[in-house]
């Protein structure tokens, strides 16, 4: 078994370890998941679905920069003719890799 209680082979297949999602938490998080799992928030059905929310955060982060790996092995268009005619200064590669969790949290409450 190992630290989340999960068989050996089930581990072995890819599922992320604890410490292995957590590197992509703030401080912060990891700290909630820390009290979380040492049962110092209440009730017991929170636990269980913060944990998850937490996972999820950090399963999107990952994402995130996996995707933001890709992109940046791709070429760059910025000063394009078909740029220049449209207007716009930078190509959609750059504009996405210049986005930030902030810019993105920013327009969801723009948007609320």
């Amino acid at each position: 078994m190992d630290t989340l209680g999960r068989r050996n082979d089930v581990a072995q297949v890819g599922v992320p370890t604890l410490e292995e999602w957590t590197s992509w938490l703030t401080e912060e998080e990891r700290w909630d998941v820390g009290a979380i799992r040492q049962g110092m928030s209440h009730p017991a059905f929170v636990q269980v679905v913060t944990s998850g929310f937490i996972q999820t955060i950090a399963a999107l982060r990952a994402l995130v920069a996996e995707k933001d790996k890709g992109l940046r092995s791709a070429p760059c268009r910025c000063g394009s003719p078909v740029l220049m005619l449209l207007g716009r200064d930078r190509c959609t590669r750059c504009d996405t890799l210049a986005l930030t969790e902030d810019d993105i949290l920013k327009c969801l409450e723009e948007k609320t």
